[in-house]
């Protein structure tokens, strides 16, 4: 676990929302789980929901902090090629099973630990 304050907090959001810092560059799943948590910031709580549902808790600044993120995120993948190819760990693993392969995925082991 780690943790970002300040400038460092946002330029990791942007880098994140972007793609930029993922486990597989361009990964879009980061940019939907950002956004869901933008929601998640800014809903108000129902009378009579349960407590642990959502609070609008985030404030202005974080719903700011989080739009600014979106929109990075967003322009990041139109303008360029992040999202070009292999975008989630599994996609990877598949085309690297394949190449392995050379396409026959019988020919693929698997050690599973």
């Amino acid at each position: 676990l780690f943790t970002h304050s300040g400038e460092g907090a946002t330029n990791h959001l942007f880098e994140v929302s972007s793609g930029l810092d993922s486990l597989v560059l361009g990964e879009a799943q980061i940019l939907a789980q950002v956004k869901a948590c933008h929601e998640r910031c800014i809903e108000k709580v129902e009378e009579g929901s349960p407590a642990d549902t959502y609070d609008g808790s985030g404030g202005k600044i974080v719903s700011k902090m989080l739009n600014a993120a979106i929109r990075m995120g967003k322009t990041v993948r139109t303008k360029t090629k992040i999202g070009k190819g292999s975008v989630s760990v599994s996609s990877a693993a598949v085309e690297l099973m394949m190449a392995k392969s050379m396409g026959d995925l019988r020919k693929v082991s698997t050690n599973l630990n």
